[in-house]
């Protein structure tokens, strides 16, 4: 088992980076979190995580993390070794690229071999085969027919990218599951393996901003699940009234120690603050000390964000002398 928070560097010049050594298959791994880059023997034909030389994937289980795994020569990026099978292959959820070697799938089997067993319920997984085999399947030149892809109860799954740049963690169907991180090296899209069934994304950016999509194997979409007038940025909900706001239909914000929980049934998918609009300063007031903030703002002499969204008291989208007077006279009264 491998977990933690961590960073893993596996690289092998015979075996797996990961899995069975030269001539070997791999047994049981799990992989439950942590960063792992992992390389497959560039000179004994080995998967980046899972068989050996001529050794099978065996069983494979990912529950979450940030992993780059890459095949040696014939290899799969994630299961068989040269001529093998990739084995039992179970994705829960993380951010997962593989990618084959020569004639190896991305996952599933090396050169010649059966993708095996291959199950994705969860995470973004970014799979590219090597030349003539399947990204996720089977091997180059394999005989035998690839089962295809399915999630645990049996249903079949395909792909479907969204596009998401600046990510900086994101989770699937409630914020108590494993996060997808960052992103896949030098990309800019989620890869997700789905069916007919709705799922909800919500993805933290790294600029403070927060997007809720909603997604099946019919496509994408954007929810807005807070008013048009509010705010969500970084742990806070930018309102006119923090203790009296409203969320779209579906929705319910329920009151927690200090925070609310944003459900979509029963499902929790955002945790906030709410603040109010005008309180630039967080202290609870509305005053001159805010006004002084906002001039700082109006001056260009600050540039942050959330600032601006908590000092823009007209919602015009700009911080000017309008503003700044609201303030100031909320002060007075």
């Amino acid at each position: 088992m491998i977990e933690g928070d961590g960073v893993l560097y596996a690289q092998s010049v015979l075996q797996a980076g990961i899995g069975g050594g030269n001539g070997k298959s791999n047994g049981n791994l799990t992989i439950n979190s942590g960063t792992i880059y992992a390389t497959g023997g560039v000179e004994g034909y080995s998967a980046g995580i899972g068989g050996g030389t001529s050794g099978k994937g065996g069983v494979i289980t990912i529950n979450g993390g940030y992993i780059v795994a890459v095949g040696g020569a014939y290899a799969a990026g994630i299961g068989g070794g040269n001529i093998s099978a990739g084995g039992t292959i179970t994705i829960n959820g993380g951010t997962v690229t593989a990618v084959g070697g020569k004639n190896g799938a991305g996952i599933g089997g090396g050169f010649t071999g059966n993708g095996g067993t291959i199950v994705i319920n969860g995470g973004s997984v970014k799979a590219t085969a090597g030349e003539d085999a399947n990204n996720i399947g089977n091997g180059y030149k394999c005989s035998k027919e690839f089962s295809g892809l399915h999630n645990s109860n049996g249903s079949e799954v395909t792909l479907l990218t969204v596009p998401m740049t600046d990510l900086d963690k994101a989770y699937q169907n409630g914020i108590d599951t494993s996060p997808i991180v960052l992103g896949h090296p030098d990309d800019g899209n989620l890869y997700f393996y789905t069916n007919e069934t709705e799922n909800v994304l919500t993805a933290y950016l790294s600029g403070g901003e927060v997007r809720f999509i909603k997604y099946s194997s019919a496509g994408y979409s954007e929810l807005s699940p807070y008013s048009e007038d509010d705010v969500r940025l970084c742990e806070y909900l930018v309102t006119d009234n923090a203790t009296s706001f409203t969320v779209a239909e579906g929705f319910k914000a329920n009151k927690g120690e200090g925070k609310y929980s944003l459900m979509l049934g029963d499902i929790c998918i955002d945790t906030f603050e709410p603040i109010m609009r005008g309180d630039v300063n967080r202290d609870g007031a509305i005053d001159g000390n805010d006004a002084v903030i906002a001039e700082c703002i109006e001056a260009e002499m600050l540039n942050d964000r959330l600032l601006n969204a908590l000092a823009d008291v007209n919602k015009d989208k700009t911080v000017d002398l309008t503003d700044i007077e609201f303030l100031i006279q909320s002060g007075i009264r």
